[in-house]
């Protein structure tokens, strides 16, 4: 309560590991973007960005309840649960697990993956092989590499094209509630980082997944957003609960105006949720019943 709006999220982005006064309000809420996974349960994100944008950087010591894997061979046991140890996988045991590179990565069994991911995404559920099944709220988020035009604009229309082909199904790309556009934030250079005093990591870390438990603010968005005209259900779902998570961050005494609540956490939502629906929409036309731009109003 003692900090201005600017001055609290400076605090914020130092606290991540960055250097406030070198990004701009709209690129230093992108980064806060990057937190979602931590407040929220089960905020299933993609991030696409070219190289040097830091993706994975906040990511890797933020908290031992969050696990990063870099390429590698990614396995149905790896992910899920291992049915000859019975040993559950990195989504039952973590808050957030972060693929990072995951054009490279390497996928045994595709097929099993996408099926049992589809599920986990839609109700948070884990099984394999209907062995065993258990309830887990972990944030996955892939973070990708995409090729950028002169203008610093993605190349392409499609921006999954360069996804690993079982991961472009549009039932899966349907599940994750928002896309990061990372294009639009700098490439680190020596003087991207934190120079001055920030909140201590493990703190930092510890207090950002605590916010997972408050349903208030959940509650909150839940009534005070509604989808205008003809809404998509998981639209609407993404953007409520990408504004809360936002107000955890941006407002956690919940003291904020209508006119900031709808600025810098509501159309955050709708941002990262249109760069999905957009995808959908050119992608299959069962999606072309309901409206292409996602609109909200606030109660």
């Amino acid at each position: 309560k003692e900090f201005s709006f600017r001055e609290w999220l400076s605090l914020i982005i130092t606290s991540m590991g960055y250097d406030p006064f070198i990004f701009s309000e709209e690129e230093k809420l992108i980064l806060v973007c990057r937190l979602l996974p931590l407040v929220q349960k089960n905020m299933h994100l993609i991030e696409l960005a070219p190289k040097g944008t830091g993706k994975s950087y906040f990511y890797e010591n933020i908290s031992p309840k969050v696990r990063i894997v870099s390429g590698g061979t990614i396995s149905p046991a790896v992910l899920f649960v291992n049915n000859a140890t019975d040993e559950w996988g990195l989504l039952a045991r973590y808050k957030a697990l972060i693929l990072d590179e995951i054009q490279t990565a390497k996928f045994e069994k595709p097929g099993e993956i996408i099926g049992t991911l589809k599920g986990f995404l839609a109700n948070a559920k884990l099984t394999r092989g209907g062995k065993h099944e258990t309830s887990s709220d972990c944030s996955l988020v892939m973070l990708a590499n995409i090729d950028l035009d002169n203008n610093q604009q993605p190349t392409k229309d499609l921006y999954f094209d360069e996804l690993p082909e079982f991961l472009r199904e549009t039932a899966f790309i349907d599940r994750l509630k928002g896309l990061i556009p990372g294009w639009e934030t700098k490439k680190l250079d020596s003087n991207s980082f934190a120079k001055g005093v920030g909140l201590k990591t493990d703190f930092f870390g510890d207090t950002l997944i605590k916010f997972r438990d408050d349903l208030e603010i959940d509650q909150l968005c839940s009534k005070k957003i509604q989808l205008s005209g003809r809404g998509y259900k998981r639209n609407s779902d993404a953007v409520q609960s990408i504004a809360s998570g936002m107000m955890k961050i941006l407002f956690p005494d919940g003291n904020v105006s209508d006119e900031d609540f709808y600025h810098y956490c509501v159309l955050i939502g709708v941002k990262l949720r249109q760069l999905v629906w957009s995808q959908l929409y050119i992608l299959d036309g069962e999606y072309r019943q309901y409206d292409q731009v996602i609109t909200c109003k606030v109660n």
